[in-house]
């Protein structure tokens, strides 16, 4: 239920923002594949940055955060989590798809596959970081306006708050990128599936004990 309602609502807007949402997301992150083939941690810099903006958007913004918590109650917290990490996993990796799909075309015999098994092990770790964060941080926020006609000044207002919303989720993954690229701690897949599904976990217990 959650799913269809997050991607019912994700939709609603002008199909024009959504497109070149997804089209400037893959341009800017092949350019960073393509480009600057040496600096891995740029390219996994993006995509853990896309994971963690893109969960606090379907959970937090004011427009899913009033529709999700006016339908949840103790019997739909699994489907509410399951969900919201499912869709998050969906959009990423219809942007990688996309990315891979680039990078191939545009690369040819050079492209290099096994970077992107990495990215997805790093991306696990953000989602997992992700929903325990949002056991304790999870004030709604107020969202853009849709629409071709931009405010700048609301617009500005808006980005401002909404960043101050995500300074936890980057000190995560900057210590992420201490972890991984300066400390060059590599994790296994099995490693990132377990603490996304622990994320899961704690987040299904904490959104348990909020309802009364």
């Amino acid at each position: 239920m959650y799913f269809k309602e997050t991607l019912k609502i994700f939709l609603k807007g002008p199909k024009i923002e959504l497109l070149s949402l997804i089209v400037g997301l893959t341009v800017m992150l092949t350019i960073a594949n393509i480009k600057m083939p040496n600096w891995i941690w740029l390219l996994a810099l993006g995509f853990m940055i896309l994971c963690s903006s893109m969960f606090r958007f379907i959970t937090v913004d004011e427009e899913y955060y009033h529709n999700d918590q006016f339908k949840l109650t103790q019997n739909n917290i699994i489907d509410y989590v399951i969900s919201k990490n499912l869709f998050v996993i969906f959009f990423v990796s219809l942007i990688i798809g996309l990315v891979l799909i680039s990078s191939l075309l545009l690369q040819g015999d050079e492209f290099d596959i096994n970077r992107f098994g990495q990215v997805i092990i790093y991306c696990l770790f953000v989602i997992g970081s992700e929903n325990i964060l949002l056991s304790f941080h999870n004030k709604p926020v107020e969202g853009y306006a849709s629409g071709l006609k931009r405010n700048e000044v609301e617009d500005i207002r808006v980005g401002w708050l909404n960043f101050k919303n995500q300074i936890p989720s980057f000190f995560i993954i900057g210590l992420f990128c201490i972890l991984f690229f300066v400390l060059k701690f590599t994790p296994d897949l099995f490693l990132s599936v377990i603490y996304s599904l622990t994320g899961c976990i704690t987040l299904s217990y904490f959104v348990k004990a909020s309802i009364k």
